[in-house]
């Protein structure tokens, strides 16, 4: 069971898979400083247990579901 996904300075990441969607149990996702990350899918929307959510330096999104 996933319960956090850190991610923070991915540089080379410009879109999250829509799998995302499927970590339910998914509660602190952080994207901090993922400079080139475009885009979020839907799929984003169905993380209900997410309590921390961290986009800071994330520039470029461009698509927020």
């Amino acid at each position: 069971m996933l319960e956090e996904l850190l991610l923070e300075s991915c540089i080379g990441l410009m879109v999250l898979h829509e799998s995302i969607g499927l970590l339910d149990k998914l509660v602190h996702l952080n994207l901090k400083d993922c400079m080139n990350l475009r885009y979020l899918p839907g799929s984003v929307c169905k993380l209900k247990s997410v309590e921390r959510l961290n986009l800071t330096g994330c520039a470029k999104l461009e698509e927020f579901p």
